[in-house]
């Protein structure tokens, strides 16, 4: 799946949804009136606070979503587990923003098992606006 295809179908699933795209291709979705606070992003490359994904390499990008604690805890219920954050088409915490229920997933294949995810993550943007 394309940076551009996953794009895509989060604005046409999520109504009222919007995109900002800085200048290094991240892509960043907030619900309609909200710049703040993201519901999903689109990273693609590594930064000095972030690099733990290897996102430097060619053709990889990560999708992060804020699923909030029921869905990150029943995804993840082992707090002191350990992952591979550059594993590709696997689900796991982000690795920076975990602690804040966040997962994600590097290149993933298809976008119809994430729609979920992402369904949480919109969900909880809609419910608590700018938190």
């Amino acid at each position: 799946m394309t940076i551009d295809a996953l794009t895509q179908h989060i604005l046409a699933d999520f109504s009222g949804s919007h995109v900002q795209i800085i200048a290094n291709g991240d892509r960043f979705f907030f619900i309609k009136g909200e710049d703040k606070f993201p519901f999903a992003t689109i990273v693609t490359g590594d930064n000095d606070y972030d690099n733990l994904s290897n996102l430097n390499r060619e053709g990889f990008f990560r999708l992060n979503m804020g699923v909030g604690r029921e869905v990150f805890r029943e995804l993840f219920p082992e707090e002191e587990a350990t992952y591979d954050f550059t594993a590709q088409h696997t689900l796991f915490p982000h690795p920076m923003y975990h602690k804040l229920f966040w997962i994600s997933i590097i290149n993933p294949a298809a976008y119809e098992p994430l729609r979920q995810f992402l369904t949480s993550a919109w969900e909880k943007s809609v419910r608590k606006p700018g938190w």
